[in-house]
């Protein structure tokens, strides 16, 4: 009878530990993939090609914000694989980050108020305070700059869907 009991007590405090495990396992709030991010200089894209940059929009996101950059191939005939424009993000001080995208101009048919949201915006409830670029009429590279409430760490990627949309994603 207590080798019995014995065995009744050992499953159920294995069922208990499997059950426990599960709950626990199942509260934990889902994880995002928050690899690669730092506070060094990052590279992405190719040089050549003629780029135009079409929009730029703050994306608030659960653990990080993003801003998306986007931009299309100018002349897709001329260089019809170089379809993310060089970019290189550096921090600039400590709540900043300057993102450089070279052969690339701000496209010049933008509605007025396209061309103002491009050029400049304010950012509220967000580690992002602000993005501008630093020389919109530059035709040659175009500089991107954003301002952070904070110091943080960020990362740069290209779109898997669409490889003219940059994202530049800060830690909250």
């Amino acid at each position: 009878m207590k080798i019995i009991f014995g065995t009744i007590g050992a499953v159920l405090l294995i069922g208990l530990f499997f059950v426990v495990y599960q709950v626990v396992t199942l509260m934990q709030p889902y994880r995002l993939n928050l690899t690669g991010f730092s506070n060094e200089s990052v590279v992405l894209g190719q040089a050549g090609g003629f780029h135009l940059l079409t929009d730029i929009q703050v994306i608030p996101r659960a653990q990080y914000d993003s801003v998306a950059i986007y931009t299309k191939l100018n002349r897709s005939s001329a260089a019809e694989d170089i379809v993310t424009p060089l970019a290189q993000a550096t921090p600039d001080g400590k709540t900043g980050i300057r993102i450089k995208l070279s052969d690339t101009a701000v496209q010049t048919d933008l509605p007025k108020a396209d061309y103002e949201r491009v050029a400049h915006q304010a950012v509220s409830d967000s580690i992002i305070r602000d993005v501008a670029l630093a020389n919109p009429g530059n035709r040659d590279t175009q500089e991107v700059i954003i301002s952070l409430t904070k110091s943080s760490r960020y990362r740069l990627s290209v779109d898997p869907q669409n490889a003219g949309i940059l994202y530049v994603d800060v830690l909250k």
